[in-house]
């Protein structure tokens, strides 16, 4: 019994951390990574106490970088700037651990028992979790709620793609060139347009800093069946139940 609340608590506390670590560094949060990750950490923590000294010392060099590699991509447009992405998310889930291991360590120093041989640990990480999760769906609900999703068509090389598209009033990207307002597409945008001719570059300020994306110019453009003037950034990133966001003029 001791060896399925060890594994129990083990596993309740990676998920909470995970989760954690995903929601302070603003990523998305992808289900299986996050099973897996939380599944591996709780695994290796419960082995821990009988593994030979020198895979002792292993795990704590290793288990961190090697969670965190498992738990979300690294976004960026090269190399240096997706290595610099991992490592802040690495010490943010380092950051994490150690407030949580000294949490535990307070609690149990404050009560006169180890909590950890409990499964109160387990449940109130479970609970904290829980916490997370529901404001992360009022969050998202409230978001979807107050932004319409249209209907987009772009016509590109005779061709026309339909997208939907977020109705932002954030988005105030407009080309300097030609005034036309520009919307921001997602990578399944992207894919599904294919390579095309680049008309120039877009500098995007967002939450994790600049980005620079490459502009494209459509034959058309149709909001709602209305015909638009627009151009579009191409962005790497995943945005969920949408493939646009358009700018605040086109809606």
């Amino acid at each position: 019994m001791y060896v399925e609340l060890v594994i129990f608590n083990n596993l309740a506390v990676d998920l909470f951390i995970s989760l954690s670590t995903l929601v302070i560094r603003r990523k998305r949060i992808g289900k299986f990574r996050l099973a897996c990750c939380s599944i591996l950490g709780a695994i290796v923590a419960t082995a821990y106490a009988v593994v030979p000294k020198f895979a002792q010392i292993l795990i704590k060099i290793l288990l961190a970088p090697i969670l965190c590699l498992i738990l979300a991509k690294c976004d960026g447009e090269n190399v240096k700037v997706k290595i610099v992405d991992y490592l802040k998310t690495l010490c943010c889930f380092c950051l994490v651990t150690y407030f949580t291991g000294g949490i535990v360590y307070g609690l149990s120093f404050a009560l006169g028992m180890d909590i950890k041989t409990y499964a109160t640990l387990g449940i109130v990480a479970l609970a904290c979790t829980s916490v997370i999760v529901c404001a992360l769906l009022i969050a998202k609900k409230k978001s979807s709620s107050g932004k319409a999703v249209v209907g987009v068509t772009i016509t590109l090389d005779g061709e026309s793609i339909l997208l939907k598209g977020l109705c932002d009033s954030g988005n105030l990207l407009t080309d300097d060139a030609s005034g036309l307002p520009v919307m921001i597409l997602s990578k399944s945008a992207c894919q599904k347009i294919g390579k095309t001719q680049i008309e120039g570059f877009a500098t995007v300020k967002t939450v994790a800093g600049e980005k620079c994306m490459p502009v494209v110019k459509f034959d058309s453009v149709k909001v709602r069946n209305v015909p638009k003037n627009a151009l579009g950034a191409m962005s790497d990133a995943v945005f969920g139940d949408y493939d646009v966001i358009l700018q605040n003029s086109m809606f």
